[in-house]
């Protein structure tokens, strides 16, 4: 049956992961959260490339294939839709992959993802261009930033909610299981995606991108 060979898939996995070392464990776990992303980013990057194609790069006389033919400009803006669907909400998908990952309910994962770019925050490519609201909660404040395209702080708030909710699920009753357990563990891992998570997780993203920035311009640059 299905069940049965997916089963036996993890058991298989498990046993490849004993003769691993720490590092070959953690890439192999970090595959399985990213792996069923593939298809979508695969997707996004030659849609978003042709985009590119068509409407950004001067062809002749320094027009654009949009501007020399304005039928493709219609194309070119409705590609928009698909790319920004894919990389502009990144983290549903990536909150998605790993809360299921760590056993939990990905449905829970999906809704974490959708609190990361939710239009009540603040874009994140207008931090530092203007100031964002915050939720004061009178001993503390955080602030309504967004985590659009935000690949690390998305994956430790999943990874997070993935903890807290098996967690949960070891010291509470059965027949409290649905009204205690994912409303408790949507709450609490929201609020450290927002107050803890996600600032860090931004920092670390931050930088990576100045340190490949600087290994790609810098004087020592391989190009």
């Amino acid at each position: 049956s299905t069940g049965q060979a997916q089963v036996d898939k993890e058991q298989v996995k498990k046993a490849a992961r004993q003769n691993m070392k720490w590092h070959e464990q953690l890439i192999s776990h970090f595959a399985e959260i990213f792996f069923p992303l593939l298809p979508a980013l695969i997707s996004g990057g030659l849609i978003l490339g042709f985009r590119n194609v068509i409407g950004d790069l001067p062809m002749s006389n320094g027009q654009t294939l949009a501007q020399m033919y304005p039928s493709l400009q219609t194309i070119y803006d409705f590609l928009w839709l698909i790319g920004e669907a894919i990389f502009f909400y990144l983290p549903v998908g990536i909150c998605w992959s790993a809360v299921k990952k760590m056993g939990g309910t990905p449905i829970l994962g999906i809704v974490l993802g959708v609190t990361l770019v939710s239009p009540q925050l603040m874009n994140a490519y207008l931090l530092g261009q203007q100031l964002p609201e915050v939720w004061d909660f009178g001993m503390f404040s955080i602030a309504k930033v967004g985590y659009q395209a935000q690949v690390i702080p998305a994956l430790l708030a999943g990874l997070a909610l993935g903890v807290i909710e098996t967690r949960l699920k070891r010291i509470v009753p059965d027949y409290l299981y649905l009204v205690v357990v994912p409303v408790c563990s949507l709450i609490l891992a929201v609020f450290l995606a927002h107050a803890l998570i996600g600032p860090f997780g931004r920092m670390i993203g931050d930088g990576v991108a100045f340190a490949v920035r600087h290994l790609m311009t810098g004087s020592f640059a391989p190009i």
